[in-house]
């Protein structure tokens, strides 16, 4: 078996290849994704706000089935005429909300909890004790590494048809040793373009949104590959 070999650099020249051929069908989805968002972002009705939410989780399914089949050079379904087969099925959707939600809680617990707190502590607003305010870090470092070891699990979900439980096991055996930094690597790169997309403002974001999405696709192949080659060797 060969040493497993990943390259960013290759892995985004080879996304944008992918969206230089089909960009006018990777933008309409961007497009759709952004205007979804949108209604989040400004409040509004609680339905309105229900029905987007919805709306994101389904399109956020169509995006990345649209992208594991552009890593996987499968032009054919990179079309409208396409399209129906990246939708999820009642029961993917369903499942996808429980992927959120558990993803959500682990966040909110041990991410968005702690920073309060910390920020708090620090900034004074309110008497905090010390012993609590230097718990939160470490509880903010291990929701780090959980919601990092999780990075997969949407995608597996998307990609095999398998339960919420052996999405997050999936992922979960993708991302240990040096593929932890590699997702570290391909989160900085992301952050990166959506920096430069801001800067080329709507067009920018527009391509921004689809080559991060491409570029962790081709890191979650790239593994699935090497997961494969372990099992078989």
């Amino acid at each position: 078996m060969q040493p497993f070999n990943f390259s960013i650099r290759a892995a985004l020249k080879d996304s944008w290849n992918t969206f230089a051929k089909h960009w006018g069908f990777f933008i309409v989805l961007a497009l759709v994704l952004m205007i979804l968002n949108s209604f989040t972002n400004r409040g509004g009705h609680p339905i309105v706000m229900g029905i987007a939410y919805v709306a994101i989780i389904i399109w956020t399914y169509v995006l990345m089935s649209v992208s594991l089949a552009g890593t996987d050079h499968k032009d054919e379904l990179l079309n409208f005429k396409s399209f129906q087969l990246h939708t999820p099925t009642f029961r993917q959707f369903f499942g996808l909300i429980g992927i959120v939600i558990t993803i959500g809680v682990v966040a909110l617990v041990l991410l968005a909890f702690p920073l309060v707190l910390f920020f708090m502590a620090f900034a004074q607003i309110t008497p905090v004790p010390v012993w609590l305010a230097a718990l939160a870090v470490p509880v903010l470092v291990l929701g780090a590494y959980l919601l990092l070891r999780s990075s997969f699990v949407m995608i597996s979900y998307v990609d095999r048809p398998i339960s919420i439980k052996a999405a997050f096991k999936h992922s979960w055996k993708l991302t240990k040793g040096k593929a932890v930094l590699m997702v570290l690597g391909v989160a900085a790169v992301s952050i990166l373009l959506f920096i430069g997309g801001f800067i080329a403002l709507i067009v920018g974001i527009l391509a921004a949104y689809p080559l991060s999405i491409l570029l962790t696709a081709h890191l979650y192949r790239s593994l699935t590959v090497r997961e494969s080659q372990v099992s078989t060797a």
